[in-house]
C-alpha cells in the first residue's frame, strides 16, 4: 500500500490567538519510504544532525546548505508534496461564523455554497478591530476562544455573554454592527449554539481531513498515512479510518466549490516517530519552511528570500486566510476542479 506522511508546524491546539505563532501548517509528502530514505540518507550521513527538523536546521548555517539542498533537488517536488497554511486569526472569525451567524441563515447549502462564509469570516477579521475598537475586540476573540475550549463551565460563558454586549455597543450603526443583530443575547440562547465536542478549534483535525480528501483524489488507490505523533490525530483515527471504509458505495455532494468525495481511500492510519521516518521529516521540512516565511508576512516583516529560492508556492494549491492571505506570494487563479470524478473515470 502507497504511503503518504504528514506534519504539521506552528500548531498550538486550540490557542488559536497565539501572536507569536500566527500562522499553522500542514504538510503531506507521497512518496515511498525506500526513496525518501535513499535522498535523505547522505544529507544526514554527512551532517552533525541526529533527525533533520526545520526549527533545527535554520538556526545553523550546516542546516542552511542542507534545507536548500532538500529543496533544490528532487526530494521535495509539486507531485508528491503539498502544504496548506492556515491564517489562524481568520480561522477563529471562520469559527464564529459557523456556530454563529449559519444557524440564522435560511439555506445553509446556499450560505456556503455562495461563499458567504468565507466574506463574513473576512470582513470580521479585517472590520471587528477597527469599527469595534481593538481591545474590545480581542476581549471577543479570547472570550469566544474559552466558551469553545470549555462550553461547560458557568464562567466561560459569562464573559461571552459580557463581551458580546460590549462589543455591540463598541460598534453601534456600522457594518460590523448591523452584523452582530443576528447574534442572540442571551446567555441561553448562545449557549445553544456552542457545541460539546473536543478539539472544535484546533486546525489539525479538519486540516487532515482535507488532505486526505486531496490525496484520495490525486491517487484514486487506498494509502497509508503516517503522521508525526500527533494526540489528536490518535483521538480520532478511528473516525477517520471509518471514513474510508472501502465498502461503502463511492458518492459525492458538491455545494458551490466545495466537493467531497466518499468513502475517502486512506484506511490505515498511524502515528510515528520522526526519526524513525525519512517521509515525515521531509513533511517537518516543508511544513516548517513555510509557516516560517508566511509567519512573517503575517506579523508584517519582511518575507524570507527563502521563499522565492527555495519555490515555496509551488507546494500550495490552497490556503485558509482572507483573499489577501497569500497576495503576492502564491499566483492568483482557481484550482480547477475535475468535470468527473477522476477515480470512476480510471475504472
Amino acid at each position: 500500500m502507497r504511503e503518504v506522511a504528514f506534519d504539521e508546524s506552528g500548531n498550538t491546539g486550540q490557542y488559536l490567538l497565539d501572536r507569536a505563532q500566527p500562522v499553522y501548517a500542514l504538510a503531506s509528502v507521497a512518496k515511498p519510504a525506500p526513496e525518501a530514505a535513499a535522498g535523505m540518507s547522505p544529507l544526514l550521513e554527512n551532517s552533525p544532525f541526529s533527525e533533520f527538523k526545520f526549527s533545527t536546521l535554520r538556526g545553523s548555517a550546516r542546516g542552511r546548505e542542507i534545507l536548500s539542498s532538500v529543496f533544490e533537488s528532487d526530494l521535495l517536488e509539486p507531485e508528491s508534496a503539498r502544504v496548506v497554511p492556515v491564517d489562524k486569526d481568520w480561522m477563529v472569525a471562520g469559527k464564529m461564523v459557523d456556530l454563529l451567524w449559519e444557524p440564522a441563515a435560511m439555506d445553509s447549502n446556499a450560505f456556503y455554497g455562495s461563499g458567504m462564509h468565507r466574506q463574513i469570516a473576512t470582513m470580521l477579521q479585517k472590520q471587528g478591530p477597527r469599527e469595534a475598537g481593538q481591545e474590545n475586540w480581542e476581549r471577543w476573540q479570547r472570550a469566544f476562544v474559552a466558551v469553545v475550549r470549555n462550553p461547560e463551565e458557568s464562567e466561560p460563558m459569562a464573559e461571552f455573554a459580557a463581551a458580546l454586549t460590549a462589543l455591540k455597543e463598541a460598534s453601534q450603526e456600522t457594518a460590523i454592527g448591523h452584523m452582530l443583530d443576528v447574534v442572540p443575547d442571551d446567555a441561553d440562547l448562545l449557549a445553544a449554539l456552542i457545541p460539546h465536542g473536543r478539539d472544535e478549534l484546533d486546525p489539525a483535525l479538519g486540516g487532515l481531513v482535507e488532505q486526505l480528501h486531496h490525496w484520495s483524489e490525486r491517487l484514486c488507490e487506498p494509502f497509508r498515512v503516517v503522521h508525526d505523533d500527533s494526540a489528536v490525530v490518535r483521538r480520532w483515527r478511528d473516525l477517520l479510518e471509518r471514513m474510508s471504509d472501502q465498502e461503502v458505495p463511492r458518492s459525492s455532494f458538491e455545494v458551490g466549490d466545495i466537493r467531497f468525495v466518499f468513502p475517502l481511500m486512506a484506511p490505515e492510519i498511524i502515528t510515528a516517530d520522526s526519526r524513525h521516518s525519512s517521509a515525515v521529516q521531509l513533511a517537518d521540512i516543508l511544513s516548517g519552511a513555510v509557516m516560517w516565511c508566511v509567519r512573517e508576512r503575517v506579523r508584517g516583516e519582511k518575507v524570507p528570500e527563502e521563499w522565492w529560492r527555495w519555490g515555496l508556492s509551488r507546494f500550495i494549491d490552497f490556503a485558509q486566510g482572507a483573499p489577501d492571505f497569500l497576495l503576492g506570494l502564491v499566483e492568483p487563479g482557481e484550482i480547477d476542479e475535475p468535470a468527473v470524478d477522476p477515480c470512476q473515470s480510471q475504472q
